[in-house]
């Protein structure tokens, strides 16, 4: 019986010294029904050249062209040029294995493809595939997952995964999602969102699925950049208020996922706190950019920290104590210098 189709969505810009190598892997697969969708964000660097290039090689690899800034935006629009049953959205200056795409497919397809082998036993039908990664820098291998074996988890128990700062399973690349899901439920990233759009974005899709499948293996490998956008998120040098409202927008993103929790009552406590401590961080850049109150006191975060208010959190320490004061004040009276 023939595979089934995925889609693999890949946003980019101006990554050219990497896309190449990504699409070498992808189109490398044992499994080879796919399409390659590149959404590439009006790159100068020449990315888009080499995408071109491998489109007049390989007809699986499709390209287009979307001015709208930001990943979340350019995978809405791969989802709308999908035409695979499952859906796989992969960052073009990653590495993966050649058996990445028949891995994650073991973990989510029903018996029927001809995946699934499970000697007398009955297999338990899940709607998300989940594989283990490691993560490299220029020097080589950084960490991977500390799995091990394969696994079935509720959608409860990875709605918790998805905030665990420990192996964490908030990112997407290491999953794959069935597209049926996905159109039915009108699942689609928040397109202004900057960061924590992925577990925004997973979480949404948890709520209607009954299990999760993952695997121990670690066919795909993260590059850590210090110019990616969470590299630019580490670094303590980028205070500008252009920076401080795009990591806002991470605040909204968590906001949002916690209002949609009510039903998943350990979730939502862990994404309460990933909520206060990711704004109790903005609070503190807002207070050391060197800008003023009225920067900010208009601010839509304002809301976000009057939420924090009613969200019970434990001050690791005094410092953190009078920023979640001070995080309280601002959402009242709009000044964060008091």
């Amino acid at each position: 019986m023939s595979e089934p189709k995925v889609s693999i969505i890949i946003p980019t810009m101006n990554i050219a010294s990497y896309i190449g190598d990504m699409l070498s892997d992808l189109l490398a697969q044992s499994v080879s029904d796919i399409e390659i969708i590149c959404v590439d964000g009006e790159s100068t660097d020449g990315t888009a050249d080499i995408i071109s290039d491998f489109t007049s090689r390989d007809e699986r690899v499709r390209f287009f062209t979307y001015a709208k800034p930001g990943v979340s935006a350019a995978r809405n629009y791969g989802l709308k040029k999908a035409l695979g049953r499952y859906v796989i959205f992969a960052d073009g200056d990653d590495r993966v294995d050649k058996d990445y795409v028949r891995l994650l497919l073991t973990q989510i397809a029903q018996p029927s493809t001809g995946y699934l082998t499970v000697k007398g036993f009955p297999r338990i039908n899940a709607q998300l595939g989940v594989c283990g990664y490691s993560a490299f820098d220029e020097e080589g291998e950084l960490f991977d997952t500390p799995e091990s074996g394969i696994r079935v988890l509720s959608k409860e128990d990875m709605l918790c995964r998805i905030f665990y700062l420990s192996n964490y399973q908030g990112y997407l690349w290491n999953k794959i999602f069935r597209r049926d899901i996905i159109e039915k439920c009108h699942i689609r990233f928040m397109e202004s969102a900057f960061y924590h759009e992925d577990q925004l974005f997973l979480g949404e899709y948890l709520r209607h699925i009954d299990a999760v499948r993952m695997t121990s293996e670690r066919p795909y490998h993260y590059r850590m950049r210090d110019d990616s956008a969470m590299g630019v998120l580490r670094s303590d040098k980028v205070l500008s208020l252009q920076t401080i409202r795009r990591r806002m927008t991470g605040a909204a993103a968590l906001s949002k996922l916690y209002s949609h929790l009510k039903a998943y009552p350990d979730a939502r406590w862990l994404c309460g706190q990933n909520l206060v401590f990711a704004s109790l961080n903005i609070f503190d850049d807002m207070k050391r950019s060197g800008c003023d109150d009225r920067d900010f006191a208009t601010d839509l975060f304002r809301r976000i920290a009057i939420r924090c208010r009613f969200i019970e959190y434990e001050p690791s320490d005094r410092y953190e104590a009078r920023l979640l004061k001070g995080l309280y004040q601002y959402g009242i009276t709009g000044r964060i210098h008091l």
